[in-house]
């Protein structure tokens, strides 16, 4: 009886890793496809860029501008920071010569993220603080407490000495807990 069990309990798990074996394996090739394709994502993302850029040279109503310049912003900021810094301040420029206070405070949030994306966490954090919290909008929350909940995490990661990790490591927390209370529960962010 006990051979018995045994071998059903090594038939089992001799079952459970070729199924494990055979999902990774199906994964790498797909990794593989899209490692092969890289080259057309990047002219994909050129000609979105091409684009947008081409728009954004004709465009004369300043607020069509300041959100061609968003657009922008968001193609290259994982994709080239020092034009997705560029970019955030245009939008900058712009918020200001509307003289549109939401609009500036966004343009200086994408400004804060991009420049702790690039390793400037003391430059990141002075905009992000400077912002009157007073001032925001309910859609402007939950980025004001991702960059926030970034620049700690970055930081975090970045920390030599173990008590100034804890710290970050407890901020963390606080604005994660921060950004669940301001998104939607059936949001992908949520989950």
């Amino acid at each position: 009886m006990r051979k018995l069990l045994f071998l059903i309990v090594l038939l089992s798990q001799t079952l459970t890793v070729f199924a494990n074996h055979k999902r990774s394996d199906s994964l790498l090739l797909v990794l593989d496809k899209t490692i092969q394709d890289k080259f057309l994502y990047a002219e994909k993302r050129e000609r979105q860029i091409d684009s947008l850029s081409n728009l954004l040279n004709i465009a004369a109503n300043l607020e069509h501008r300041y959100h061609l310049n968003q657009r922008l912003y968001e193609l290259y900021r994982h994709y080239n920071m020092n034009s997705a810094l560029s970019f955030s301040e245009n939008q900058a420029m712009i918020a200001t010569a509307i003289q549109s206070q939401q609009l500036l405070i966004s343009a200086k949030m994408n400004t804060s993220e991009i420049l702790g994306i690039m390793g400037m966490y003391k430059e990141s954090l002075d905009i992000v603080t400077k912002i009157d919290r007073e001032q925001l909008d309910q859609q402007q929350w939950p980025t004001y407490y991702h960059i926030h909940h970034s620049l700690y995490l970055l930081m975090s990661e970045n920390a030599l000495a173990p008590r100034e990790k804890k710290q970050y490591e407890q901020l963390i927390s606080h604005y994660k807990d921060s950004i669940l209370l301001n998104i939607e529960v059936n949001s992908l962010g949520y989950q």
